[in-house]
C-alpha cells in the first residue's frame, strides 16, 4: 500500500502542470477529470493538443483505482522492469522504432541504456544520441519536400510551416515498439509548435548515463494503466473517453 500510495503521489506531482493548459487571457482551458475506483491501479489519458490548443477538453482524465478497461482485450501490456537502485521508477523494455512501415536499423540494446521510463511530466521523448540521429535522419527524408527552418534549443529538426498547412501534411508514422506492445504515435506527438516553427517532438538525451523518456506527447489518445499488481503498464488506444 505505501508502494501504491508513493505513486499516486509522484503522479499527482508529475501531473500538476498538466491539469491547466492556459488560453492568452490566463483563463485555465482544460482540468482532468480525477475518476476514483475501487482498487490500487491508476490510470492516465492525455489529450492531444495541436497548435497549443486541445482537440476536446472532456475526455482527459486521471483514474484512480483499477480500471474498467484493464482487462479490455483493447488493453495491451507490457511489463515493468524494476532497478533495486532506483526503486521509484518503473522501467519498460524499449525493443525499436519504426517510421512508415519500417523498422528502423536500431540496436534495442541502445534504447535500454541504461534504460526507458514513461513520463508524464516531459513533453518530449528523449532518446539516447544514436537511436534519435536514425530517428531523424529517417524523418527528414520522408519530409524532404518541405524546407526545414531554425532550430530550436533541443528540437533540432524544425520546418517553415503554417498552422493551416500543417493539418494537410500526411505526416511520416511513427510506432514505438516495446516487448508485446507497439504504441503509434498520434501526429501531435510528431510535430510540437514552437517559437521557430513545427518541431520533431524527439530529441537526443542531453546525458548517455541517464534513461531515456518517452514523453507525454507520444502517449496522448492512450489510456495508460499501470497495473501495480501485475507489474506491468498497459496501453489502451484512442482511451481518452
Amino acid at each position: 500500500m505505501a508502494i501504491v500510495q508513493a505513486l499516486l503521489i509522484s503522479l499527482t506531482i508529475l501531473l500538476f502542470p498538466l491539469l491547466f493548459f492556459k488560453t492568452n487571457d490566463k483563463v485555465p482551458l482544460l482540468m482532468l477529470p480525477i475518476k476514483h475506483r475501487d482498487d490500487t491501479n491508476p490510470s492516465l489519458a492525455l489529450l492531444p493538443i495541436i497548435s497549443g490548443n486541445v482537440i476536446d477538453d472532456s475526455k482527459g482524465y486521471l483514474a484512480l483505482g483499477r480500471s474498467t478497461t484493464s482487462s479490455s482485450t483493447a488493453t495491451k501490456y507490457t511489463p515493468i522492469i524494476k532497478d533495486p537502485s532506483q526503486p521509484s521508477r518503473n522501467f519498460i523494455h524499449f525493443i525499436g522504432i519504426s517510421i512508415d512501415g519500417r523498422k528502423l536499423p536500431i540496436d534495442p540494446s541502445i534504447l535500454n541504456s541504461p534504460g526507458t521510463i514513461l513520463d508524464t511530466g516531459t513533453p518530449i521523448t528523449r532518446l539516447p544520441a544514436k537511436a534519435y540521429t536514425v530517428l531523424r535522419d529517417s524523418f527528414r527524408r520522408l519530409m524532404a519536400a518541405y524546407p526545414l527552418g531554425e532550430k530550436d534549443k533541443t528540437l533540432d529538426t524544425c520546418y517553415l510551416i503554417t498552422e493551416e498547412r500543417i493539418k494537410q501534411i500526411p505526416l511520416p508514422k511513427i510506432v514505438m515498439h516495446f516487448k508485446d506492445v507497439d504504441v503509434e504515435v498520434h501526429r501531435s506527438g510528431i510535430l510540437v509548435k514552437t517559437k521557430k516553427g513545427f518541431c520533431l517532438a524527439f530529441s537526443a538525451k542531453r546525458d548517455e548515463g541517464t534513461p531515456g523518456i518517452i514523453g507525454n506527447k507520444q502517449q496522448s489518445t492512450y489510456e495508460v494503466v499501470y497495473d501495480l499488481d501485475g507489474e506491468k503498464i498497459g496501453f489502451r488506444p484512442n482511451g481518452c473517453s
